[in-house]
């Protein structure tokens, strides 16, 4: 029976501690749940993402900076491309003169149709110069424009080849032959069409044919060349104009000036 007692004595007193001490418990962890589920202020702070107006002003101001270089790449393209035009004119010129006097050769430049091409004295006639192959004829591509100017630069009439009117010499030889020699070329071309067969002198029929190769800018084997000023245009229509000259005084380097609003008199 003591025992028994014992027992109930103490479950009774820890059921009274238990049951004050509980609610006290339960207050204290709530408090801490609640605590633990919100976030500081500072910690919304620095988590927080871009607002729907800040992504709308990047996308407006990342437009707008696409747009400028678009319209400046757009503008300045053609002027890079003209002027590349004229660099490979100028550095192909100067070129083929080195070339000529490394070689001996004389070499002559037609510009004609809005192109130009690079030709060579065989001994008898002006022919193409296809080899090396940046000699070959160049077309100018559109809507670029290339012209010619062989009058009227006044540096030219000091020059040994700015004082001979090209057009008003005969062909047949590298600046036109005298009467004696164009009729010795005829007795010997006489001759020559009398010994050969009806093949050969349809041939050479053709070669009287086609129109002869005559250059507008000789570039002779001494290193001289025919004063000469080339113009590269750009003139389209609503748009800004732009010129490039290459020119030439006696020999090389060639001079170049631009970008020009308007040709230079």
């Amino acid at each position: 029976m003591r025992h028994h007692t014992n027992v109930k004595a103490v479950c009774s007193h820890y059921t009274q501690t238990t049951a004050g001490s509980f609610p006290a418990a339960l207050s204290s962890m709530s408090k801490l749940s609640m605590n633990s589920s919100l976030p500081s202020s500072s910690g919304a702070l620095t988590s927080r993402g871009f607002t729907l107006l800040e992504v709308l002003l990047v996308i407006l101001i990342m437009g707008i900076l696409v747009s400028a270089v678009s319209f400046t790449n757009f503008t300045t393209s053609k002027q890079e491309e003209l002027e590349k035009e004229a660099l490979r004119f100028q550095a192909l010129t100067q070129l083929a003169t080195e070339y000529a006097v490394l070689n001996q050769f004389e070499l002559g430049l037609t510009v004609v149709d809005n192109s130009y091409q690079y030709l060579v004295f065989d001994g008898r006639r002006w022919q193409e110069l296809t080899e090396p192959a940046h000699f070959d004829l160049h077309k100018m591509p559109e809507p670029f424009t290339v012209s010619l100017e062989l009058e009227g630069l006044g540096w030219g009439e000091d020059s040994l080849l700015g004082g001979i009117n090209w057009e008003e010499e005969e062909q047949g030889g590298l600046f036109g032959d005298d009467d004696e020699e164009n009729e010795d070329a005829k007795d010997s071309d006489a001759d020559s069409k009398s010994s050969n067969n009806q093949g050969s002198a349809n041939s050479a029929v053709r070669d009287e044919n086609k129109p002869p190769l005559i250059p507008q800018i000789f570039i002779l084997s001494s290193g001289e060349l025919t004063p000469f000023k080339v113009t590269f245009g750009y003139d389209e229509a609503g748009e800004e104009a732009i010129y490039y000259e290459v020119s030439a005084k006696f020999t090389i380097p060639l001079e170049l000036a631009g970008p020009l609003e308007r040709p230079t008199s």
